[in-house]
């Protein structure tokens, strides 16, 4: 399993979220469901625009992305997804870094899912 410097979860963000959910159990749970869900919606929205050629859709639904992950610390994901709004913003071919952070994403989600789990027990 990775570390959650592997995952790309930055750790003072991910302490704070711990202590919220000593406060209000099954709020990390909730969170990160939630931020998943989401984040597979606004890939899939992405992926709409991007055959459509809608460029604002695409720099929105990246933006979104962006703002979302680094909320509840993802920063690699965040980072990735800054990337893919700035080639948008450029309208810029964003086929490869879509690609890069879907397979980021694949790589990341079940890793923070297995560690979150490991943390209820």
């Amino acid at each position: 399993m990775l570390s959650l410097a592997e995952i790309g979860l930055d750790a003072q963000i991910f302490a704070r979220l711990l202590e919220q959910n000593k406060r209000s159990p099954g709020f990390l749970k909730k969170l990160f469901n939630l931020y998943i869900r989401n984040g597979e919606q606004l890939q899939q929205h992405f992926a709409h625009a991007h055959q459509q050629g809608d460029w604002s859709a695409m720099r929105l639904h990246a933006h979104t992305l962006k703002s979302s992950s680094l909320t509840v610390g993802l920063q690699g994901i965040s980072q990735q997804a800054r990337r893919l709004e700035a080639c948008c913003q450029a309208e810029q071919d964003p086929q490869r870094l879509s690609v890069a952070l879907q397979q980021q994403w694949q790589q990341v989600i079940p890793q923070l899912q297995a560690y979150l789990e490991q943390q209820e027990r």
